[in-house]
């Protein structure tokens, strides 16, 4: 899919200002332009009201430990709502998924802001995240997962100090999204399976969310890759996407070292074998050596939706990246199988 400029407006990459906030929409609930841009903390308000069944919202939590992934993902479509919750053994390469599709998504009601509260009751699911004290509390009771009865506990630091992408992207005033990528949160919590615990402990877990919300063009394509880790004493996480970008002006590309976002400009490609997904990936930016990876899946998951007019094919991979990226300092950080993700995701919807 190549994407449409604003009317009108030639928006550059810009880094917005961290001492006010941005309404995402204007009066007329369209792009309110002056929340284009990036910053390192969240400051938009998503403000998306009326465009009926054409609103796109989502929470994704991902909860990483040497051994297991766990991760939950919110989803609401106006027409349909989305509930799943996945856990990988790595050691294994085992998984268990359990998706709940919800029409018209009543009851997955999902907030304006990154650090708003949501509470999703149902028969078979009752999830809660409270955030307080620059921590996000998770709390996830699922009365049939695999036949098990599952309880998730968990506590995602928030720390003010730690840089955050955030990024509006804008197809058009009428088509736009705002995202919040956030790698390398400290966590801690755990996962009770019947009476099997699975500890995640902080300085050992990691977490990472993907907060979406916005007005996407029907025919949509991306690739996305993320992985947060301790890395030689010290945290890298990236977060690398394309296609959906294509043509703004801005991409949702940056690293994390640290507490501190290095924002990659410039676009990025994925190169792979669309008829085998489970080949090698290579992943780098398009006219310089800041990025340079090449990915190894050992595990797919897969989504397919069809509702006639409405179709959607994702795929995610789980495995091992492996290459080089440059830093701010222009030094060259070597990567040696750290497991992180990559996607694949057409739609039209």
């Amino acid at each position: 899919m190549k994407s449409v400029k604003c009317t009108n407006y030639n928006f550059k990459e810009q880094k917005l200002s961290i001492n006010k906030d941005f309404n995402l929409c204007n009066e007329k609930s369209d792009l309110d332009i002056n929340s284009v841009g990036w910053s390192r903390i969240p400051k938009h308000n998503c403000n998306i009201k009326n465009h009926w069944l054409r609103k796109k919202k989502f929470n994704y939590w991902n909860i990483y430990k040497e051994d297991f992934l766990f991760n939950i993902t919110i989803t609401n479509f106006d027409y349909i709502g989305l509930i799943s919750i996945y856990i990988l053994d790595i050691k294994r390469k085992t998984q268990i998924e359990k998706t709940i599709k919800v029409p018209f998504g009543i009851g997955c009601n999902l907030p304006n802001k990154v650090y708003d509260n949501i509470v999703v009751l149902r028969k078979d699911i009752k999830l809660t995240v409270e955030n307080i004290n620059n921590q996000s509390k998770i709390n996830l009771y699922c009365e049939n997962f695999n036949n098990s009865t599952l309880k998730a506990n968990f506590a995602i630091d928030n720390n003010p100090k730690h840089e955050t992408l955030n990024v509006v992207i804008p197809w058009s005033i009428k088509r736009f999204h705002f995202t919040s990528k956030q790698n390398c949160l400290p966590v801690s919590g755990k996962l009770i399976i019947n009476n099997k615990i699975i500890d995640f402990k902080k300085g050992f877990s990691l977490a990472s969310l993907d907060f979406g919300r916005g007005i996407f063009p029907y025919n949509t394509f991306w690739n996305w890759c993320s992985f947060s880790s301790k890395y030689k004493n010290q945290y890298i996480g990236i977060n690398l996407g394309s296609g959906w970008t294509d043509g703004t002006g801005l991409t949702e590309n940056a690293i994390t070292i640290n507490d501190k976002i290095i924002k990659i400009k410039e676009d990025v490609e994925f190169i792979y074998d669309k008829n085998n997904l489970m080949k090698k990936w290579h992943i780098k930016t398009i006219n310089s050596n800041k990025i340079d990876l090449i990915f190894c899946p050992f595990i797919k998951k897969s989504l397919i939706n069809n509702f006639i007019v409405i179709k959607s094919n994702f795929c995610q991979l789980y495995g091992y990246f492996s290459g080089k990226i440059i830093n701010e300092c222009k030094d060259e950080i070597d990567i040696n199988h750290i497991f992180g993700t990559v996607e694949e995701h057409t739609a039209k919807w």
